[in-house]
């Protein structure tokens, strides 16, 4: 799936990141991102964490998205409370 992402306000050696580009993403690659924010790679992550946290992002990952990165009926019909 592509998005066209706008980013702004970055200074110094980041300026470059300033601009609009278009992106694309896929099931795996958000899964990916969520479990890296905050270490430099994968197994960085699931060594600080545990697997389970990568087993989760997994489930959620696919219970709330379909391949087309739409929400799923699942997620959807979540209780809102």
């Amino acid at each position: 799936m592509a998005g066209l992402v706008e980013s702004a306000n970055f200074s110094g050696r980041f300026s470059t990141l300033n601009g609009k580009a278009l992106l694309s993403a896929t099931r795996p690659d958000i899964i990916r991102s969520l479990l890296t924010v905050g270490y430099p790679s994968r197994k960085d992550a699931v060594l600080a964490v545990g697997p389970w946290r990568e087993r989760l992002l997994v489930a959620m990952a696919t219970g709330y998205l379909d391949r087309s990165l739409n929400t799923t009926p699942y997620f959807r019909n979540l209780e809102q409370t």
